[in-house]
């Protein structure tokens, strides 16, 4: 390996000469760990290794060579550093399977099926697929990572699963509410995938900032992540398409209920009790078929949330346990208020 020593700070992707005619470009030492790294130091470092003539490595025999860098002392070393050059270079550039490291997932995987392939077979032991890049799990360091996971959810060739969808709009989130990522640095894909599990256009598509709107909203339309409105308004402008607050203007609770205080309610007095919770103030509205129209018809849904702020809900435990743990600002908790609603004691609520 070469190392350079005493490089002078300088703005992150700055190309810095490493060897021969090896250039960092691109590469600066990451803040937060990527989807391998157990840790990252901010900023770049005051030495550099790398090793040197790897573009000259014949792109059929990588994993011979990735085997020879792991068996020598000085590039095992080099390649240790999970936040250093040469793993990053690795993962970028060696190829395995004809794709380079970082476009594999291990084999057992599972919370990144449909983004990322199982890495074929190629020789290598589960520890140094990882140290080159192959990817162990789903996490974001720079702009490149998000923008590589908006295309991989966008590609209708792709069978992404509802659940590794909602968790990569989370991760994307996540990224830029640490200021790992700028929405700025991020191209707005054509595509998205929605609740449906479908890869749809964007200007098709809106993302769900107040979940009652579901109900008169098809998954086809929707991308979602497990979060706060304003988590949700983040996604929105990073992918560019609208919150589906923004395009159901319109609706209107239709059917007729039955208002009742909260605090009249015995089951749902209990199942606070028993969440540690004060039972609202205020009413719920109860119907036996909640029906609301929007522009494009009428629709039976679950619950709602009309625009002066009052629940409405149809008058069974699941319904009601949505308005409940929305008017207690606990959503987290709306399944367990459910079953407390139908059976309100301690052994509901511990088994």
């Amino acid at each position: 390996p070469q190392r350079v020593n005493d490089i002078p700070p300088g703005p992150c992707g700055v190309p810095c000469r490493v060897g021969h005619d090896v250039f960092m470009d691109g590469w600066s030492r990451p803040a937060h760990s990527d989807a391998n790294y157990v840790g990252g130091h901010a900023g770049p470092p005051r030495a550099l290794v790398g090793i040197r003539d790897l573009d000259l490595v014949d792109p059929d025999r990588w994993p011979e060579a990735i085997r020879l860098l792991a068996g020598s002392p000085d590039t095992a070393r080099a390649l240790a550093d999970p936040a250093g050059y040469p793993a990053w270079w690795l993962a970028r550039y060696a190829v395995l399977g004809g794709r380079s490291p970082r476009c594999w997932r291990l084999p057992d995987a599972h919370d990144i099926t449909g983004l990322y392939d199982p890495v074929p077979d190629c020789g290598l032991d589960e520890n140094l697929l990882v140290t080159v890049g192959v990817r162990a799990r789903l996490a974001i360091v720079a702009a490149d990572d998000a923008q590589d996971l908006l295309d991989r959810l966008g590609d209708p060739d792709r069978d992404v699963p509802a659940g590794v969808a909602l968790r990569a709009h989370t991760q994307l989130i996540d990224a830029l509410r640490t200021g790992v990522i700028d929405a700025d640095e991020i191209e707005p894909p054509e595509r998205v995938r929605a609740l449906s599990g479908s890869a749809i256009a964007a200007e098709r598509a809106a993302v769900l900032d107040r979940p009652w709107l579901l109900g008169v909203l098809s998954e086809d339309r929707i991308l979602a992540a497990d979060g706060t409105a304003d988590e949700a308004e983040a996604l929105a402008d990073l992918v560019g398409v609208p919150l589906a607050s923004e395009i159901v203007t319109d609706a209107a609770v239709e059917s007729a209920g039955e208002s009742l205080d909260w605090s009249e309610m015995g089951a749902v007095e209990l199942a606070c009790e028993l969440i540690g919770a004060r039972p609202p103030t205020g009413s719920v509205l109860l119907h036996d078929e909640l029906m609301v129209r929007s522009p494009d018809g009428s629709h039976r849904v679950s619950w709602w949330l009309d625009d002066d702020g009052r629940p409405h809900a149809e008058d069974s435990a699941e319904s009601l346990a949505r308005a409940l743990a929305w008017t207690l600002d606990r959503w987290s908790d709306r399944w367990a208020l459910a079953g407390l609603l139908t059976e309100p004691s301690p052994g509901t609520w511990l088994g």
